[in-house]
């Protein structure tokens, strides 16, 4: 009796995974709330204001600024993705290069030449290159 109920219910999960599109929910940006839009907006507008390009400042970190070309290449308006491309270049201007360092290929966390490399900004700034770079595929597959 056992048997047959785990074949059952072997059968059952497996015709509902089989169903991929019951777990994947893609979102955009057009599909987003007002709300979500606004909290979405205000982030890249508080970083970029309204008709400006993005500049490097003493307050501009790693990781938030990343995550800012994400949202960039998420969006996709006029002058986002120019913005991000250029956000993305000056991350790669602070990876250490250096192959016998004990450091190499790792981030530092701000634009400061002094600033130690950060073990930890290795998996921030990897995964939000992941990110960018499934939005600029996704935006590019028609």
């Amino acid at each position: 009796m056992m048997y047959k109920i785990c074949i059952v219910l072997f059968l059952i999960s497996f015709k509902l995974f089989a169903q991929v599109d019951l777990y994947q929910k893609h979102f955009e940006y057009k599909t987003l709330s007002t709300l979500q839009k606004q909290i979405f907006d205000d982030f890249i507008e508080e970083e970029i204001p309204n008709g400006t390009k993005f500049t490097i400042t003493e307050r501009s970190g790693a990781r938030n600024t990343m995550r800012l070309a994400c949202a960039l290449f998420y969006r996709n308006q006029v002058g986002d993705v120019e913005n991000a491309i250029s956000i993305v270049k000056w991350i790669f201007q602070l990876q250490n290069l250096d192959k016998k360092s004990k450091d190499y290929a790792v981030w530092r966390g701000d634009i400061k030449p002094t600033q130690n490399y950060d073990q930890n900004m290795r998996e921030f700034i990897g995964t939000d290159l992941i990110m960018a770079w499934i939005q600029v595929i996704n935006a590019t597959v028609v």
